[in-house]
């Protein structure tokens, strides 16, 4: 061969090593991996020889080109996939973990925990006083306030907890422990403190709203369900907010 033929040989041989490698950045199984680099090696073969004629060189360099871009859109298509499974799973207001998020969450945790015999917390969050935000400010403000208890939760917890938003005004709190007959009562009483005198919110045009919180906790019980200590947590909080209302609605007893 020519110096210049040498030097296409040289390029060549680059190109098929990067095609080799990015392959591997596919979702293409090990099987068709193993069999485009099985094809690459037999042209490489048929370029190694001392005779090498211009139409063996155009049959690799359009081998090279088509698998390049039977690449570039496979990895196009799954880095598309990966996009949408992660907005799948993620509330587009607060950027939290939505309903399906949690859930995965949740699953994951309570299999994990089961498992290395450690304690789980499930709390569910109800926001009290949010309503009045939205009905006199409209819902822009209502997410505004939304984004903010969001944000206040995130920075409450351990890096490790999960947070997410459950709909609405409604959050979980996910909390794991080491010591399998951890409590979590403190963990309970710092999210409600929060709340306690009512969480200051400032709206865009100056008005002052204090939001509360109804909390209902459960700790995982041996062999439940991600799914049923949800439910369970959500029902607790229920409960509590059931139990505030009627304390509100009941007038105190005047003094004798």
């Amino acid at each position: 061969m020519s110096e210049l033929d040498n030097i296409e040989r040289g390029r060549l041989r680059e190109d098929f090593q990067s095609i080799t490698e990015r392959m591997h950045g596919t979702s293409w199984t090990p099987e068709e991996i193993e069999a485009k680099t099985s094809l690459l090696i037999a042209t490489q073969k048929q370029l190694s020889g001392p005779n090498v004629d211009q139409t063996a060189v155009n049959v690799a360099s359009n081998l090279l080109a088509i698998l390049s871009d039977s690449i570039d859109k496979n990895i196009e298509e799954k880095l598309e996939k990966e996009k949408n499974a992660l907005l799948a799973t993620k509330d587009g207001l607060t950027g939290l973990p939505n309903k399906i998020g949690i859930w995965e969450a949740a699953n994951t945790v309570v299999s994990n925990s089961q498992r290395l015999d450690q304690s789980v917390a499930i709390f569910y969050l109800d926001l009290d006083n949010f309503k009045p935000i939205n009905d006199t400010l409209g819902h822009s403000e209502g997410d505004r306030a939304l984004k903010k208890v969001a944000h206040t939760l995130k920075e409450s917890v351990r890096s490790g907890d999960i947070v997410g938003r459950d709909g609405g005004d409604e959050f979980v709190v996910i909390m794991i422990n080491q010591d399998k007959d951890h409590s979590f009562e403190g963990e309970k009483e710092k999210l409600e403190s929060i709340f306690t005198e009512g969480l200051d919110y400032k709206a865009t045009n100056g008005q002052r709203f204090s939001i509360g919180c109804s909390v209902g906790m459960i700790t995982v019980a041996e062999g439940e369900s991600a799914k049923a200590a949800i439910a369970r947590a959500d029902t607790l909080m229920y409960r509590e907010k059931q139990i505030k209302k009627r304390a509100l609605e009941t007038p105190e007893a005047s003094p004798s």
